[in-house]
């Protein structure tokens, strides 16, 4: 990963020096986000769910010549799933009984990181419209997570509780006194996938973003994808 980062980077220094146009860019989206998890004792992939979030991000963007754009900067992102075992690792617990009494459960497990996405793009013309491909890679640290919980018990009534709190020590603490900690690491590392359409200084694009990292510190192995539907805005103030 570090050596994709070196050369993406060499790439966006590059553009700065062979005639490129150098602006800044803000960028929205929306993030429909799931999960692979695996048992690594047992080889089997537990069942997982999307579940929606935004991103934001301002960097720059480097074009060069007619043919290439570079982009880099800070990006907020959300990743995330839905399951019906509460987190994976719960799971045993659920089928032992522990939660018998709690009928439809349905848990949404949310974590927000500040990344560092690189990207570089090629324009393709097709009917004097601009589209682009794009691919990358991108490293982020995580700085909050939630997990919502909701269900019916089996007197009839509704089941619903939530946590939140911060990555600490590369896990996070959910509540107070520790009182629930989710054994997630802190660097999330992947790579980015992208189309779209250039419109004068507006784009319009879906990114996949793929985890290449595995998310926790246990007996499950959780790797993040995520589709992003984003528009983004260059801002030239020379």
């Amino acid at each position: 990963m570090k050596k994709l980062i070196f050369i993406f980077v060499s790439l966006c220094c590059l553009g700065m020096g062979v005639r490129a146009q150098s602006i800044y860019y803000a960028k929205a989206g929306l993030n429909l986000n799931s999960a692979r998890v695996l048992d690594i004792n047992t080889g089997e992939r537990l069942p997982t769910g999307l579940n929606t979030d935004f991103c934001i991000a301002f960097g720059y963007t480097y074009k060069i010549k007619e043919a290439f754009f570079v982009q880099f900067g800070f990006e907020w992102m959300a990743r995330g799933y839905r399951n019906k075992f509460f987190e994976p690792w719960e799971r045993n617990m659920y089928l032992n009984g522990l939660y018998s009494n709690i009928e439809n459960k349905k848990a949404i497990a949310s974590a927000y990181y500040l990344g560092i996405p690189i990207t570089v793009a090629y324009y393709i013309d097709i009917n004097e419209l601009k589209f682009f491909v794009q691919g990358g890679v991108y490293t982020s640290v995580g700085i909050y997570g939630s997990e919502t919980i909701t269900g019916r018990r089996t007197d009839g009534k509704n089941y619903d509780d939530e946590w939140r709190g911060v990555f600490l020590a590369g896990d996070v603490n959910l509540g107070n006194n520790n009182y629930y900690v989710l054994p997630k690491k802190r660097i999330d590392n992947g790579l980015i996938f992208g189309i779209g359409l250039e419109l004068d200084d507006f784009q319009f694009g879906i990114q996949y973003h793929r985890s290449l990292s595995n998310a926790l510190r246990n007996d499950f192995d959780l790797k993040y994808r995520t589709f992003s539907f984003y528009v983004l805005c260059n801002f030239d103030f020379n």
